[in-house]
């Protein structure tokens, strides 16, 4: 069964004091994932054609579906500007988008895609209405399975 597992340093950052490095405990710093459960997070798409989302090892855990598996921040407090999301993901089987993390800037949003088409894609959607393979955001890196990054 592939799977992606994403081990949350999942910390959002807003700037009302002086910046820290990302991870601190600085009480700019707050947590979205609690590593114990997905409180506070609900699935991103219908569960008939999605995998199992659960945590684990204070990882969650999204299990390969028929289409996507993902899950969505629920919170209201998320902001739209100024701010920093620290991600910390691996893959555990699988050469397909992983981790990509949508995410709000000002009225709108945008991806960062991570191992998209066909594993090693990063990059960011959209820009200028381009998707991450088609601008210049486009990169690419080898992500080896069960390695972080």
């Amino acid at each position: 069964m592939s799977r992606a597992v994403l081990l949350v340093t999942f910390s959002l950052w807003v700037p009302f004091a002086p910046a820290e490095e990302p991870g601190s405990k600085s009480a700019d710093w707050k947590p979205l994932f609690d590593g114990k459960s997905l409180d506070g997070w609900k699935p991103s798409f219908d569960k008939e054609t999605s995998g199992k989302v659960h945590v684990k090892d204070g990882a969650i855990v999204l299990e390969k579906g028929m289409k996507m598996t993902g899950v969505t921040y629920a919170g209201k407090d998320f902001p739209k500007t100024d701010y920093e999301v620290v991600l910390e993901a691996k893959r555990v089987n699988g050469r397909d988008f992983f981790a990509t993390t949508t995410f709000p800037v000002g009225d709108g949003h945008c991806s960062l895609v991570v191992g998209g088409w066909g594993g090693m894609l990063v990059g960011v959607s959209s820009i200028n209405g381009s998707d991450a393979s088609e601008n210049e955001t486009t990169g690419s890196v080898e992500f080896k399975e069960d390695t972080f990054f």
